[in-house]
């Protein structure tokens, strides 16, 4: 249970003593220390009881008090602990997402920029055909029983009428050209998105300076609660000890008073035995003296 929503939170909050800095959100807010507790006052003009359960209620409100603050100090550290250990855990979850996005997009854009290099380096010359070669017009048979035979070949037109309608070298320019600026599309929009995501790396690393500073200013802050709680806890102690010592006191003072009322009650008794004793004798002198005179 919070400590903060009960009784004692909720008297711990008014005298919950303030701060260096911002307190961490969720925490109540501070408020003035309230001054050490005064020691244990005792009288010693009376012998009643009455003034023994004063000095015990005074010393309960004092221990209470610092008590409270005590539990108060406790709650806001561990509010503060678990508040940056949460942001510091979002932060390191987004940095290595936005890592992540980022090294994928650099794979990307490598493999589309080594496909359009091997594009450009293809050579023109291998995509347009060769030249026929001319063959001869006739062909004799030297070595066959037909030595004497001649085939003839139909004749063949000219190389240019057969290329003139052919242009294959233009069209796989024009594909070449069409997916190079494709390439070219996908790598501008990659590099947009690569500078994008160092944009937000940029901000993300600004955040993350932002957060280290303010998790030093919260160290600072933690180590004043803890400090504040050290001081609470000495005054609890020099309360209690204050106490114990004033309860001491007041018993040693009771035990005096009570032997004192003792010894009184005593030596009134003694005397009103030998009053009631004179008191007896004189009677029994005055009736032997009106005897005599009767």
């Amino acid at each position: 249970m919070d400590p903060s929503h009960s009784t004692l939170g909720r008297s711990a909050r008014k005298n919950a003593p303030a701060y260096r800095g911002s307190p961490p959100p969720g925490s109540p807010p501070s408020q003035p220390s309230p001054p050490p507790p005064a020691s244990l006052e005792t009288t010693t003009n009376t012998n009643s009881s009455s003034d023994l359960d004063d000095n015990e209620e005074e010393g309960d409100i004092d221990s209470e008090t610092a008590l409270n603050t005590v539990y108060n100090l406790l709650s806001e550290l561990g509010d503060l602990n678990r508040s940056n250990r949460k942001a510091a855990e979002q932060l390191a979850e987004q940095f290595n997402a936005l890592q992540a996005q980022v090294a994928k997009a650099e794979t990307h854009g490598s493999e589309n920029s080594s496909l359009n290099h091997g594009m450009d380096e293809t050579p023109d010359e291998a995509l347009l055909p060769q030249p026929p070669i001319t063959p001869s017009q006739t062909t004799p048979l030297s070595t066959s029983s037909f030595a004497d035979s001649v085939f003839h070949t139909p004749p063949l037109a000219p190389s240019s009428d057969i290329y003139e309608h052919i242009q294959p070298a233009r069209v796989q320019t024009e594909d070449r050209d069409t997916q190079s600026d494709m390439c070219g599309n996908e790598i501008g929009a990659m590099a947009a998105r690569i500078a994008e995501l160092e944009k937000e790396n940029g901000a993300m690393r600004r955040d993350v300076q932002l957060l280290v500073v303010s998790h030093k200013e919260q160290q600072i802050m933690a180590r004043d609660y803890e400090a504040a709680l050290a001081k609470a806890l000495r005054a609890l102690r020099t309360t209690v000890l204050d106490r114990s010592k004033g309860i001491v006191e007041a018993q040693a003072r009771y035990k005096e008073l009570l032997a004192t009322e003792q010894e009184l009650t005593k030596r009134l008794q003694a005397e009103n035995a030998d009053l009631k004793d004179a008191l007896s004798n004189a009677a029994s002198a005055i009736r032997l003296t009106l005897a005599d005179n009767a």
